[in-house]
């Protein structure tokens, strides 16, 4: 998702031109949904179902961090200190937020949106695209006038009311000094973007509440006037981590949440973005491949099940990926019943997909992933809900198990408190 907004001043402005750079990279694939059933194995998935899904108003982190802006000459991000503390660089382009915020409102403007998906090879084959131009009537009255409006082609993901009406109040000014408390902004390096020299810095909320938009992603502040003169807006996602024990693989999972369409019960549309599958590794090769897979993501939290090696595991994740929460998945049986009962419930719902592209179905993973799916059993100890693979030879669960634990996430830090009260028409004495 590209969107470009040209600010045209009616008396003509000092302030240097400010591009914003929104990037969206859509599911590849129309995703597969599944039906767990009641009791024995969780059925397979049905290629021919598919879950609805809308298009997030906020950008998909499928597309690396590190893309290079089109019609920008971009050298490589280096980690060379800046000249004054970081802390002062922050403070000042956040002032200058605030100064542009005002300013918005006695400008005129035209903005572009252009929102895209993309098949396997990275080739746009569906395409919504306005451009708007904002202007004052003679009165003062500020006005909306959209100048080209083509048939949007997009046939894979359904846009809501509510997605384009925010699109169309997308808020370029938001690190603002009064907005600022509420973001972790970190400094990441030095970039040359064609002639400007700049500050590179990573912004992600510090808590993401209901009904609530944010910014995630990077800014670009030039290095002489403290102003952002770019930006490149992620949506986070999760990931989900089983480490091996003895015989399992390690399986990375990453998801994707629509996080600006919980429904009414609390949940969230997702799907599965990629795996990775790691077999045959000493440990320390696995950190950093797990390390490099989580580069091309902008990652909100990273749940990492503490069984086995999963404690010494998490230790070293949390060196190596500082700036991510690594959140400690239990192993014990409440906590295996409480994602497992959630994943079935996600299920029954369709609110969780994958990728079901022909490409796809050829991969290794995929078919891993199917065919563990399509195996597993659930049974009940108690009042647990456990789930496991078959007492079988090479049957395993680690993808399922990896899934589970990524979705574990989001109600840890997400769902809504529900206040529990006693029924009254319960409660009350016959006579």
């Amino acid at each position: 998702m590209n969107s470009a907004t040209h600010i045209k001043s009616r008396s003509v402005p000092e302030h240097s031109l400010r591009i914003v750079l929104f990037v969206c990279s859509a599911m590849l694939s129309l995703a597969n949904s599944v039906t767990a059933q009641q009791q024995g194995p969780i059925g397979p998935p049905s290629s021919s179902g598919s879950s609805s899904t809308t298009a997030p108003a906020a950008a998909s982190s499928a597309a690396p961090l590190h893309s290079r802006a089109e019609g920008f000459a971009e050298s490589p991000i280096s980690s060379e200190p800046p000249s004054i503390p970081a802390d002062q660089i922050i403070q000042r382009f956040s002032q200058h937020e605030s100064e542009f915020k005002k300013e918005r409102d006695n400008y005129t403007y035209t903005q572009t949106f252009v929102f895209q998906t993309l098949d396997p090879d990275g080739v746009p084959d569906g395409e919504y695209r306005l451009t708007t131009d904002v202007s004052f009537t003679p009165e003062g009255k500020r006005y909306e006038h959209d100048t080209y409006a083509p048939v949007p082609t997009i046939s894979r993901l359904q846009f809501t009311k509510q997605d384009l009406d925010d699109l169309r109040s997308i808020q370029p000014f938001v690190l603002t000094s009064e907005e600022l408390p509420k973001y972790n902004v970190t400094y990441v390096g030095r970039q040359l973007i064609d002639d400007l020299h700049t500050y590179v810095f990573e912004v992600a909320p510090k808590k993401i509440e209901k009904d609530q938009r944010y910014f995630q992603g990077r800014v670009w502040v030039d290095d002489k006037d403290m102003q952002i003169v770019k930006s490149y807006y992620t949506s986070p996602i999760i990931i989900g981590i089983d480490p091996a024990r003895k015989i399992d693989s390690t399986i990375v999972t990453a998801v994707f949440v629509d996080w600006d369409h919980q429904d009414e019960y609390g949940y969230y549309n997702c799907r599965v973005l990629n795996w990775l599958d790691l077999q045959g590794m000493d440990w320390e090769s696995q950190y950093h491949r797990i390390v490099e897979f989580v580069s091309k993501y902008n990652v909100w939290a990273i749940g990492v099940d503490v069984g086995g090696m999963g404690d010494i595991f998490i230790s070293r994740l949390r060196v190596l990926l500082p700036h991510v929460e690594i959140v400690d998945v239990s192993s014990q049986r409440p906590a295996q019943s409480d994602r497992w009962k959630y994943l079935r419930e996600m299920l029954d719902r369709a609110k969780i997909g994958w990728p079901a592209h022909a490409k796809t179905r050829n991969l290794r993973t995929y078919r891993n992933f199917v065919q563990q799916m399509s195996d597993l059993q659930v049974k009940f100890e108690g009042p647990y809900m456990l789930a496991e693979a078959p007492k079988e030879v090479n049957a395993h669960d680690d993808y399922c198990d990896s899934l589970a634990i990524a979705l574990s996430v989001i109600p840890e830090n997400l769902n809504e408190e529900v206040e529990i009260s006693n029924n009254p028409f319960y409660d009350r004495k016959r006579s």
